[in-house]
C-alpha cells in the first residue's frame, strides 16, 4: 500500500508544489515558533498548572474539613450520646427501685431519708453542670465519663444506705427476738 502512496506523490509531484503559502502566513508561523514568545507561554502554562494544582488541594481540604470530618465528628458524637442516653436510662432505673426500696425503711428510719436525699441532690447538681459541659462540647468523651460515674455514684450511694439500713433492722430483729425470749 505504501508503495502505491509513493508512486502517487511521485507522479504527481508537481501538482504539490504549485501551491505556496502567503508570506502573512509565514509571519505568524515565526511568532509562534520564536524563542522569546515560547518562554513566555511555557511560564505561563506553568503557573496556571502550579495555580491549578493548589486550587484543588485547597478546595479538597476544605471540602473534607467542612463536610466529611463534621459528619464523622457528628456521628461519633451521636453515637456517643447514644451511649450516655442507655447509660442514663439503665441507672435511672436502678436508682428508681433503690428508691422505692429504700422508702420502706423511711418510717423507722426518717432521719436517713433528708440526708440521703441531700446528697442525691448534690449529685444531681454535679450532674446538672457536666451536662452543660457537655452541651458545649468541652472534652465529650470525658464528660460522659464523669456523667456515668456520677450515676455511679448515686446508685451505690442507695446501695449501701440500703445495705446498712437492712443490716440495723436485723440487728433489731434479731434484739427483739432474744428480748422476748
Amino acid at each position: 500500500m505504501s508503495d502505491k502512496l509513493e508512486k502517487f506523490i511521485l507522479d504527481n509531484k508537481s501538482e504539490f508544489d504549485n501551491y505556496e503559502p502567503s508570506p502573512e502566513l509565514w509571519q505568524k508561523v515565526i511568532k509562534i515558533d520564536g524563542k522569546p514568545n515560547t518562554v513566555k507561554s511555557y511560564a505561563f502554562y506553568y503557573v496556571w498548572r502550579v495555580a491549578a494544582i493548589l486550587l484543588i488541594v485547597f478546595l479538597s481540604v476544605f471540602v473534607y474539613e467542612q463536610f466529611i470530618k463534621k459528619d464523622n465528628n457528628l456521628s461519633y458524637q451521636n453515637s456517643e450520646s447514644g451511649e450516655l442516653i442507655e447509660a442514663e436510662n439503665y441507672y435511672n432505673h436502678q436508682i428508681r427501685q433503690k428508691l422505692t426500696e429504700l422508702e420502706k425503711y423511711y418510717p423507722e428510719f426518717s432521719e436517713v431519708k433528708y440526708d440521703v436525699l441531700n446528697d442525691l441532690d448534690e449529685l444531681d447538681k454535679v450532674a446538672k453542670e457536666l451536662k452543660t459541659e457537655l452541651g458545649n462540647n468541652i472534652n465529650n468523651e470525658e464528660v460522659v465519663l464523669n456523667l456515668i460515674e456520677n450515676y455511679r455514684l448515686k446508685l451505690n450511694l442507695l446501695e449501701e444506705v440500703l445495705n446498712q439500713l437492712r443490716q440495723v433492722k436485723q440487728e433489731n430483729n434479731e434484739f427483739e427476738k432474744t428480748k422476748n425470749i
